[in-house]
């Protein structure tokens, strides 16, 4: 089947891509409903206005208390998305070229299909490069995640097409694909730097004998990265007033990577979620071959990814959040089904396997059928999860508000709870006809609470005297929200002496 397939390529690449970007557009509307399901993508989407504007931050609101956010930072009179900007960059040149954003992503993850078949050829054989490709697309943890807002596919991407094109350099000494693996590299490093930094360990170890004989190569891999570390350390500069001090350094626990309890426990998640997110047999079958790669390093290097970024991310003392399976481990997953693949399927026919490699052919076949129906159930899950946290936005669609401040008296969600710091979803320069913010007032030593809630939030109502104000409160139980229309305070001294 396969044979027949590769006989007709260009209908095959085709058909992959169209059949990948339908799946992954529709999925990104009728299931994840456009909707960016995490602080994270929201704050890309964010930087991504900002740049759109021409500029790299924005000015604070005056109340800016009333609308603070998960991740976006104010720091000397700007504020700003705490990401590096090369996510948010991509998105900026789809809304210049007005190209929807639900389909950047789907668009990506369908390159990232082709990046994976060209690997897959390079190293192995183009039989074990097209059924890893197969192999992929079956799987949740790429549909969902490649239909989302998270950084991942692009890095996944630019990740596959630097070891891409470090090997060819490797193989062949020329000097365009030193060049391009650098410039893939610091893409990679600009979306996710410490995925790109993970993925760099292997070709560092097994290629340094060869770039010591060619040094030219590193040269031309430096002249690849160039622009964007030029770049990168002027986005510094000009955000936190240094050039080696990045934005997301101005959180706490962002500052320093260590060994933890909890880093231990997030890696048990991790791993259990992603039998869950895949096939569940393939983390048995990789740790299965894993020992015998070390003989061949050439394919060793593909072998490596997944362990690493287990390894890596030990080191992470704080959990992934919102997330579609183990989304730290998303870039090394193309990498774990490429080394996999190239195992289950060294013999032409089965007869030709071992007793041992028929029962882990078994154990694969077995895994693939369980993943259908965790598919649906994946679908389903997360469509219903982002319902349930779009409920304030729909309610205030279906009422007709306009020109108002809706305040946030709880989060919403059910079945996974949304924080109001991740509900102040509004334009960069605060320009909507609805204003979202936080329902405001100190709990300590008041006496009369009430009437201190409503002064504190009358400040922001002073601000915008012009407009309607709501309260939105999200029931649990009846996974229901409710807007309740409120007015400014009357006669507050003589309530406070009562």
């Amino acid at each position: 089947m396969t044979e027949f397939c590769l006989r007709r390529r260009k209908m095959l690449a085709m058909s992959v891509a169209l059949i990948s970007v339908t799946i992954l557009a529709c999925i990104a509307v009728f299931v994840l409903q456009d909707f960016p399901n995490s602080s994270d993508e929201y704050v890309a989407i964010y930087q991504a206005k900002t740049f759109l504007r021409g500029r790299l931050w924005n000015e604070p609101h005056p109340m800016r208390h009333f609308f603070a956010f998960y991740w976006i930072l104010s720091r000397n009179n700007k504020q700003f998305g705490m990401y590096l900007p090369g996510w948010p960059l991509l998105l900026t040149l789809a809304l210049t070229v007005k190209l929807p954003l639900f389909l950047v992503n789907p668009l990506l993850g369908t390159l990232s299909l082709f990046a994976v078949f060209l690997l897959g050829k390079r190293i192995y054989d183009e039989k074990t490069a097209l059924l890893a490709v197969i192999i992929i697309l079956l799987s949740s943890f790429f549909l969902i995640n490649s239909a989302s807002y998270f950084t991942h596919t692009p890095c996944s991407l630019f990740i596959l097409l630097f070891v891409y094109f470090s090997i060819c350099y490797m193989d062949g000494g020329k000097k365009h694909n030193a060049l391009l693996s650098g410039i893939f590299w610091a893409s990679a490093f600009m979306v996710r730097p410490y995925s790109a930094l993970l993925s760099a360990i292997p070709i560092f170890v097994y290629f340094l004998p060869i770039m010591s004989r060619r040094p030219k190569g590193v040269l031309w891999f430096l002249v690849g990265m160039a622009p964007f570390a030029l770049f990168l350390m002027f986005y510094n500069y000009k955000l936190m007033g240094n050039i080696f001090s990045f934005p997301f350094t101005s959180v706490p626990t962002n500052q320093r990577l260590y060994l933890s309890v909890s880093g231990i426990k997030n890696c048990y998640y991790y791993l259990r979620k992603f039998m869950l997110w895949t096939p569940p047999s393939l983390l048995i079958i990789y740790f299965v071959y894993l020992p015998g790669s070390i003989k061949k390093p050439r394919e060793n290097i593909v072998s490596l990814f997944f362990v690493l970024f287990i390894v890596g991310y030990l080191f992470f003392p704080f959990n992934a959040g919102n997330q579609y399976g183990p989304r730290y481990y998303y870039e090394a997953f193309p990498f774990l089904i490429l080394f996999i693949t190239s195992r289950l399927f060294r013999e032409n026919v089965y007869f030709q396997k071992s007793k041992f490699s028929k029962f882990v052919f078994f154990l694969f076949v077995l895994g693939l059928l369980f993943n259908i129906p965790m598919v649906i159930m994946h679908l389903n899950e997360e469509k219903k999860v982002i319902w349930e946290r779009t409920d304030l936005y729909r309610l205030v669609k279906k009422e007709g508000i306009k020109n108002a401040i809706v305040f946030l008296k709880t989060g919403t969600g059910t079945t996974r709870t949304f924080a109001p710091l991740d509900l102040t979803r509004n334009d960069p320069d605060y320009s909507n006809d609805v204003l979202y913010a936080h329902y405001l007032y100190d709990r300590q030593n008041l006496k009369h609470a009430s009437i201190k809630k409503e002064l504190i939030n009358q400040t922001l109502m002073d601000y915008y005297p012009g407009r309607n104000y709501y309260l939105y409160t999200y029931d649990r139980d009846k996974r229901k929200g409710f807007l309740e229309q409120i007015g400014k305070v009357d006669n507050v001294d003589e309530k406070a002496k009562e």
